[in-house]
Formats: structure tokens, sequence, C-alpha cells
């Protein structure tokens, strides 16, 4: 072989060599574009329509660096996260008030957040990178659906049905004061008793959520206010949850005339109708009426003989009528 020739095959493995390389890097991820700030990120999720991963962290965090090493590293996250999302870093301890109205308790927690802001989803601990894609996976189908619901519900303020999807997929998600806030625009525009009555359901269920009780307790009232002719199905459905609130709230006596009507009415049933003689029960047992919480849990026996709870009250009449 003649010194021009291997000349040139040299420079042409060179520039192979070269190639590859480059080939490599190019299809490298270069890793998560972490935004400067939470505020910066905010507004480019909003513009871009791509949901916000926020990851609260801090520098004492062990398992914080351990997501850094091992799942942000990992070239499928990384595209996963470049094509679907928008992301930054929040330190709880130079911003505790963000933490604090995000309510993170533990680290690291991730909280998802659509374009507009509602929480889509919250993952808290460290997750190895197959879990935390499937996490992904859901956050952006959750991004995707609750962006129609929103689309829909704000083409007609007066359309009870789009109004009340696109509260509970809030809900689903865990923005309980948002879905709040959904069902009390969309109760006043409803055009129909029986569709208030449906919002008035929802918006009961949400404030219960948030631990909003006595408020929790009027919407549900507000339904059976109304004639049971005009509040349709959702009457039925609200006397079990107004139990629940009043045994809460200490209300027994209330507790007991809402479920002597709902069990009246026969409005309640399979497992709500066990849940009714089961809270009714209870509410008697405050008031030191043992003979009808015994008589309430030989029905909860009857309709439950083989179940969970007909055979833990079968137990307790079995023990009182012992002693």
């Amino acid at each position: 072989m003649n010194h021009r020739l291997e000349i040139l095959l040299l420079m042409l493995i060179v520039l192979l060599v070269l190639r590859r390389s480059h080939a490599g890097e190019a299809d490298a991820p270069a890793g998560i574009p972490w935004a400067k700030s939470f505020a910066e990120a905010r507004e480019a999720s909003s513009k871009a329509g791509k949901p916000l991963l926020v990851d609260f962290e801090a520098e004492w965090c062990g398992f914080c660096k351990k997501l850094d090493r091992e799942t942000y590293s990992d070239e499928r996250v990384i595209r996963k996260v470049r094509e679907r999302f928008l992301a930054v870093k929040v330190d709880v301890d130079v911003e505790p008030e963000l933490a604090k109205k995000h309510r993170i308790e533990g680290l690291p927690t991730i909280v998802v957040l659509s374009p507009s802001g509602e929480e889509l989803q919250r993952i808290q601990g460290f997750r190895a990178p197959e879990l935390f894609l499937k996490d992904l996976d859901r956050s952006a189908e959750s991004s995707a659906s609750l962006a129609k619901l929103k689309d829909l519900a704000a083409k007609d303020p007066r359309d009870s049905a789009a109004q009340r999807a696109y509260a509970r997929a809030l809900f689903a998600a865990g923005n309980a004061g948002g879905a709040v806030k959904v069902l009390e625009a969309a109760r006043g525009a409803a055009p129909a008793e029986a569709a208030r009555a449906g919002i008035l359901l929802d918006l009961g269920d949400a404030l219960r959520s948030g631990g909003k009780l006595a408020e929790a307790r009027d919407a549900y009232r507000g339904i059976l206010a109304m004639r049971p002719e005009d509040s349709g199905e959702a009457r039925a459905r609200a006397f079990v949850p107004l139990a629940n609130v009043l045994v809460s709230l200490r209300d027994a006596a209330g507790a007991i005339e809402a479920l002597d009507l709902g069990l009246k009415e026969e409005a309640a049933k399979g497992r709500d109708r066990i849940e009714a003689f089961l809270l009714r029960a209870y509410a008697h047992a405050v008031r030191k009426d043992a003979e009808r919480a015994l008589a309430d849990l030989k029905a909860v026996k009857d309709l439950d003989p083989d179940g969970r709870w007909g055979l833990r009250a079968s137990q307790i009449v079995d023990l009182l009528e012992t002693k």
C-alpha cells in the first residue's frame, strides 16, 4: 500500500470516529432544562400550554440528591420532561411561603401543575426512573383532559354538565379549592333546579373534602330544601353525606333527623342504606339511646349478613345482648 493511500485511510478513520462522536452527542439528552425561578416557569408554562413539573427540594434532603443522581439523569426521563413538560426546582428553605402554599410536608415532593395552574398530580418521595416515567405519562394525560374539560366549561357557563365535569376533574386531581370555585360560579348560572341540585351535591363533596364542614352541611341541606320532584337524583344522594358531616360537627340530633327522612323516603340504596343505619346507630348511641342504636345495628346485620359491616354489627349486637 503506498504512502498516500495510508494517509487517506487514516483520515477517513478519523472522520468516521469524529462523526460517530458528534452523532452520539447530538442524540444524547443534555439534561432537564430547569427554569431559573418558579414565577418564570409558571409564565412559560402558561404561554407554551405545557404542564409544569415543580420539584420541591432542599440541600439537606438525601432522597432529593438520589432523585437527581438516578432519575433526573436517566435519558428516558430527560426526553419525556423536555418533550411534554416545563420544569423548575424550588428550595423549600429559600422559598418557604411557596412550599406552604403548595402544602409541602415532606421531601422530595413533586407537584405537577396544569398550564393554568391547577394541581394535576402530587408525587411524594423518591421514584426510580421506571415508576417516574409512568407518573409523567399520567400527568400529561391529566393535563390534556383537564384542558379539554376547561374549554368545554368556558364555552357556556350555563352548561351545568360541563361545569360539573370540569370541577370533578379538578377535584380528582386534588384541587378541591379550584373545584369549589367552579361549582359556586356554576350554581348561580344553572338554569334549572335539578341542575342546581347536582351542582350543590358536588359542591358539598368538595367542601367536605377540604374540611369546610359547615359550608358542606349548608350545600347538602340546600338540596333537601328543594321539592323532591325538582332536586332529582341529587336528593337521594345527599342524605348520607349530610349525616356524616353532622356527625363530624357533633350534631347527632341533626344526623338522626336527616337519616330518618332519607330512610323514610327509601332514598339510600345498597351500601348507602347500610351506612345510613350505621350512622344512625352511632348517633343514637351518642344520645345514649341504646335501644334505638341496637335496632339499627340489627338492621345492618340483616342487610349485610355475610359482609364486613354486617359481621361487625352482629358482634356488637351479640356483645350487648349477652350483658
